[in-house]
C-alpha cells in the first residue's frame, strides 16, 4: 500500500512540474509578434497556410491623422500625409489561434492581394 501511495505522490509531483513548465513556456511567448514568412504572400497562399478568416475588412489610408496603434504598421509603407497614399485601399484579414489573434494587412500589387504586413497577438493585449 505505501508503494501505491509513494507512486501516486510521485505522479502528482512530477505532473504538477510538468504543468508548471507548460505555463512558464506559454506565458514567456511574446505577447505580439509579426509573422514575416507570410508577408510577400498572396491572399490564396496565406488562406491555404492558415484556413478561412474569422473576420475580413478592407479600408483606405486616411488622408489626415493616423490609424490606430493596432494598424499603424501599415503607414511604414504608406504614409499618411502623402497625397499618392490616398486612394491605397488595404485589406484586413483575421484567424484565431488559440488564446492568439493573428491579422495580416495586404495591399494591392498589380492584379493581386499580398500581404504587407501581419501581426500576432495575445487576446489580452490592448493597443
Amino acid at each position: 500500500m505505501s508503494i501505491i501511495k509513494g507512486f501516486s505522490i510521485a505522479t502528482l509531483v512530477v505532473v504538477g512540474l510538468a504543468c508548471t513548465v507548460a505555463l512558464c513556456l506559454r506565458w514567456s511567448e511574446p505577447q505580439v509578434s509579426s509573422l514575416s514568412q507570410y508577408h510577400g504572400k498572396s491572399e490564396q497562399q496565406i488562406i491555404t497556410a492558415i484556413g478561412q478568416p474569422i473576420r475580413e475588412d478592407e479600408f483606405g489610408i486616411p488622408e489626415q491623422g493616423q490609424l490606430d496603434n493596432f494598424r499603424g504598421p501599415v503607414h511604414n509603407t504608406y504614409p499618411p500625409d502623402r497625397p499618392a497614399n490616398a486612394d491605397v485601399r488595404i485589406r484586413e484579414l483575421t484567424w484565431r489561434d488559440g488564446a492568439f489573434y493573428v491579422t495580416a494587412w495586404l495591399h494591392r500589387v498589380d492584379a493581386d492581394w499580398l500581404v504587407l504586413d501581419t501581426c500576432r497577438w495575445h487576446e489580452g493585449v490592448q493597443f
